[in-house]
């Protein structure tokens, strides 16, 4: 009736045989293919990272086994001093790593790890501290204020520094971040801490 009439020479694929089909081509298409290789070419990268931060996690639970003995060696004031030193001077290399790749992943976790051996002994040595010189009564208490302040201050560190590595970049945020912790701990490492021999004397 005036309209073109199908051609009944070459019939319709089917709907499936259609869908094989454009996904082929879509895998085929040349303008995909550096996309989907840089996705795979990161997976090992995150994997050497993530393993590189877990570092830090095994060295805390070494040093927490290893807080008291260190400090029946040293002294408990002199092995308080190292473990904050530790913990909070050994990442200040972070900002200086060299290299890229499985040698950074390498450098990161070994400052990880002893700045974990550390963090796990000055946790144990201060913990120690102060269950001895806070009364029980206000044990509680003094701990979650503790806590609150601790973990309180986090989101506003998390914040400054993503205004600091956008603005600086992210070796500039890492050496300031760091600089602060090494800071933080200065305190510390007063000679009436430093001389201590047992947590008793601090009691006393």
């Amino acid at each position: 009736m005036g309209g073109r009439a199908p051609d009944q020479g070459q019939p319709v694929p089917p709907i499936a045989d259609r869908a094989r089909g454009a996904v082929q081509r879509l895998r085929s298409d040349p303008r995909r293919q550096p996309r989907r290789s840089r996705r795979q070419g990161t997976r090992p990268l995150r994997r050497r990272y993530g393993i590189a931060l877990s570092a830090g996690g095994a060295g805390a639970f070494v040093g927490a086994m290893l807080g008291l003995r260190l400090a029946k060696r040293l002294g408990y004031g002199r092995a308080f001093a190292a473990s904050l030193i530790l913990s909070t001077g050994l990442p200040l290399l972070l900002a200086f790593i060299p290299g890229r790749g499985l040698q950074y992943g390498v450098l990161l976790g070994a400052i990880q790890f002893l700045a974990g051996i550390g963090l796990g002994s000055a946790n144990v040595l201060s913990v120690t501290i102060r269950q001895l010189l806070i009364p029980r009564t206000a044990l509680a208490r003094s701990n979650g204020a503790y806590r609150t302040f601790t973990f309180g201050v986090l989101p506003i560190g998390a914040a400054l520094g993503g205004v600091l590595g956008s603005t600086f970049g992210t070796t500039a945020a890492v050496a300031v971040g760091t600089a602060g912790i090494a800071l933080s701990a200065l305190p510390m490492l007063v000679r009436e801490v430093r001389t201590l021999e047992t947590p008793v004397t601090t009691a006393a």
